[in-house]
């Protein structure tokens, strides 16, 4: 344990880390005109699962001018003041009157539920034992250990959702990190934290290809040189009846003969050549029939075969 003392009027030590409530105090007290001593403690649960306990003494009724030796009797034997006289057996000072001091008692098991303290102080003129007595909770113990396993490592996946009817790919990012979180063993649980986000961009013409083109349409055959229109022939001359002379009574042959006698040049010649405008006649009737042929084969073929 570690021993530590203080000289003059001092406050209680406040408490640190899991602190237990004083118990009241006990104290052995002279009669009013004689001096008094009155012991007071705090518990602090330390890391190491133990208690560690400030007593604090307060002293009243002392003449001026009378110091004290103090030592601890229980737990241990500590001295904490001594007499100028006796200075030389530890080097400690003597508690001057109506002071206050402190020793800390450390090493206190967790499990323990009442501490005691016992205390002697000498005055020149007086002696007394005061005693302390705290109770405690005894549930002080360590924490676990840190853990000597390690986090898994942070893991990060991505899945693409491609669109080609938009022209985007989609991109979803899942993060995951660990973190230790106690437990009521003693070893900590390693705790998955799940982080998500998306993002966009267009689409490649690899991810999205375009659709197949159609192949060109093969050029139309050459058409057929239009055929030349055909020259109808020039109209013909029509051919005049030819005239008949009829046989009449033999008292009618002169006047007839006169009527021929007395015709006009002009007819005498057509007379003449009415042979030959029945042969025109038959030659423009075999052209016309050529023609229509030749109309129809050029037909047949820019038509071609059926």
């Amino acid at each position: 344990m570690r021993v530590v003392a203080l000289a003059g009027t001092l406050p209680v030590v406040a408490m640190i880390g899991v602190a237990n409530a004083p118990s009241s105090a006990s104290a052995s007290t002279l009669a009013s005109s004689e001096p008094s001593a009155v012991v007071t403690g705090d518990a602090a649960c330390t890391a190491d699962g133990t208690y560690s306990i400030t007593w604090t003494v307060h002293t009243s009724g002392i003449p001026d001018g009378d110091e004290a030796e103090v030592k601890v009797i229980t737990p241990e034997n500590a001295w904490l003041y001594e007499w100028a006289q006796h200075s030389a057996n530890h080097g400690l000072p003597a508690l001057p009157p109506n002071a206050s001091f402190t020793w800390v008692q450390t090493g206190v098991a967790g499990s323990t539920t009442t501490a005691h303290v016992t205390f002697q102080i000498d005055w020149h003129s007086y002696s007394h034992d005061p005693e302390g007595v705290l109770t405690l909770t005894g549930d002080c113990t360590a924490p676990p250990p840190p853990p000597t396993d390690v986090l898994p490592e942070t893991t990060t996946s991505s899945v693409d959702d491609t669109s080609c009817s938009t022209g985007f790919v989609t991109t979803t990012t899942t993060t995951t990190t660990y973190s230790w979180m106690p437990s009521n063993t003693s070893r900590p649980v390693a705790i998955p934290t799940t982080t998500t986000s998306t993002s966009s961009r267009a689409a490649t013409a690899v991810e999205c290809p375009l659709p197949p083109v159609d192949p060109p349409v093969p050029p139309l055959p050459p058409v057929d040189p239009p055929v030349p229109p055909i020259t109808p022939d020039p109209p013909t001359t029509p051919v005049a009846p030819a005239t008949t002379t009829a046989t009449t009574p033999a008292s009618t042959s002169t006047t007839a003969h006169t009527g021929i006698a007395s015709a006009s040049p002009a007819r005498k010649q057509l007379a003449s050549t009415g042979v030959d405008a029945r042969l025109v006649g038959v030659t423009a009737l075999v052209l016309l029939t050529a023609g229509i042929m030749a109309v129809s084969v050029a037909v047949i073929r820019r038509r071609g075969p059926q």
